[in-house]
């Protein structure tokens, strides 16, 4: 039992030098991990992000969009994000006085 007791002590000697080391290295660990995702989101957003809305504003989607055509399944969004987009049936275009088609009158379904 002594020489167990005297093993722990022994041990605990070595152990109370390594210890806050290692508390050390795992805060440095935590801390690199932070800053790994902080730099990851930062890229994300800058290159990413901004690579999506070039590819949108070449194409014109998000501008202009695409012109519906009488029989087109339509999404109607509300400005509150809470409530669901309703579906909607293109009936009619509706063209204005420089030709182009600027609304439609269409038939919203139940959801």
């Amino acid at each position: 039992m002594a020489l167990y007791v005297d093993t722990l002590l022994e041990d605990s000697k070595h152990l109370g030098n390594i210890l806050p080391q290692i508390y050390i290295m795992m805060i440095i660990m935590i801390i690199d991990n932070i800053n790994r995702r902080k730099r990851f989101w930062e890229a994300f957003q800058a290159d990413y992000l901004d690579s999506l809305r070039l590819r949108c504003d070449s194409k014109g989607i998000g501008k202009l969009g695409r012109v519906p055509k009488v029989g087109d399944l339509i999404m109607i969004h509300d400005a509150d994000p809470r409530i669901k987009p309703k579906k909607a049936l293109v009936l009619h275009t509706i063209r204005s006085d420089d030709g182009e088609i600027r609304s439609c009158k269409v038939r919203i379904g139940k959801n």
